[in-house]
């Protein structure tokens, strides 16, 4: 072998051996940006839950040692509201985080029309509102300017979660008041939405990430996963979002979504139509507090409701009686769901099916709604949100 094949060979080598080690440092600078992503991630997440449990706890302590506050009306329900209002942001962040690693699935993409969204998510949002007034001694105005819209494809849930993130941004950038201005409108073949703050704004290098994952300018490190989990939503429906904003003045993210090919009228949600009588309704739920909760608030809107503890004897129970709706627990039902939709669907007029279901340990690929079962919810569900999940159902079992 010659000098200069020795000399090509070494030249090779040592070629290889730079690849090699590049590889490595490669690989050890994305583990360590995966690593700061998923600790900063978790910075985030323990910040923003603790934020939510501390009025929680903080409220639920004050009036178990000062029942005095319980004899006034409005001193307990400012302490509700708090409640309510730290709960709701809870379940948005939890409902934020599912996103990453469950995209909508095929079965919860429909027809939306959003305007009825937009006014159901302020409504939600109403209590924060009035608490950071409250709290801040401030004026927060919140306006709409909603044109009649088409529908468009999208899963509802999510796009309730997007434009009540960015709302909740939006409140949060205005720690001294100002005003927030939510449009609709239709440009070309896209539906059109707006949401316009006053607030703080963001400089050019924060608008440049506002959607990257874990990314946030809250204050106290907020867990900057909002933003991204809207840009993953919209990217989803085939839409477009983006973001413009100016320091001191404030920002503006808009939203294009394709229109969906349907026709026909918006259709009046579930909280506009309910039943002319009352529902008969079944209730299979071991949570001794989340029966109570559900019977409480179905009772207060004038329908009768039966509860179940366990799984045993569900089916003789739905047989034996008309129900309009049975609600079952997956955590209490089980192996049993088959067997007690089956009930349901045998009832005169056939009953309608809503799991209230849990998530934790589904790491696969999600799978659509059960057979037999009308309405699946996750376990994160407001009570608002069950009675109109149930009405809906009922309504569109007897239609």
């Amino acid at each position: 072998m010659s000098d200069a094949d020795k000399s090509r060979e070494e030249l090779i080598g040592e070629l290889e051996e730079l690849r090699r080690v590049s590889h490595q440092r490669d690989s050890a600078v994305r583990q360590q940006e995966r690593l700061r992503a998923l600790a900063q991630m978790a910075r985030g997440v323990v910040h923003d839950f603790n934020n939510s449990l501390t009025p929680i706890m903080g409220a639920a302590d004050f009036m178990l040692t000062h029942e005095q506050i319980l004899e006034s009306r409005e001193d307990t329900m400012h302490m509700l509201e708090c409640i309510r209002a730290a709960a709701t942001e809870a379940k948005s962040m939890v409902s934020r985080l599912r996103a990453f690693y469950r995209p909508a699935e095929n079965s919860e993409v429909r027809v939306v029309y959003l305007n009825p969204l937009i006014l159901g998510v302020l409504q939600l949002l109403e209590p924060l509102r009035r608490t950071n007034e409250e709290r801040n001694g401030i004026v927060i105005q919140m306006d709409t300017e909603l044109r009649d819209l088409p529908a468009v494809q999208a899963s509802e849930a999510q796009m309730r979660e997007v434009i009540a993130n960015i709302l909740v941004n939006a409140v949060t950038a205005m720690p001294h008041g100002g005003r927030v201005v939510i449009t609709s409108g239709v440009e070309g073949d896209e539906v059109a939405i707006e949401i316009r703050d006053t607030g703080m704004g963001m400089s050019e290098e924060a608008l440049e990430r506002c959607f990257e994952p874990f990314f946030s300018t809250k204050p106290g490190n907020g867990s900057g996963i909002g933003l991204a989990m809207a840009y993953f939503v919209v990217q989803n429906c085939n839409g477009t979002i983006q973001m413009a904003s100016e320091p001191g003045v404030g920002s503006v993210v808009s939203i294009r979504l394709p229109m969906a090919e349907v026709s026909g009228e918006a259709p009046a949600s579930a909280t506009q139509i309910r039943p002319a009588r009352s529902l008969n309704i079944l209730l299979v739920e071991k949570d001794q507090q989340l029966r109570e909760v559900i019977s409480a608030y179905f009772t207060s809107a004038g329908h009768t409701i039966e509860m179940l503890a366990a799984r045993d004897n569900v089916t003789d129970t739905i047989a034996s009686a008309s129900f309009d709706a049975v609600l079952l627990g997956e955590r209490t039902i089980g192996l049993s769901l088959a067997a007690a939709t089956a009930a349901g669907g045998a009832c005169t007029p056939p009953a309608a099916i809503v799991l209230l279901q849990t998530y934790e340990q589904r790491t696969g690929p999600e799978t659509s709604t059960p057979a037999g079962v009308d309405v699946a919810l996750d376990r994160s569900f407001t009570c608002a949100e069950l009675l109109d999940s149930v009405t809906a159902a009922v309504l569109e079992k007897r239609a």
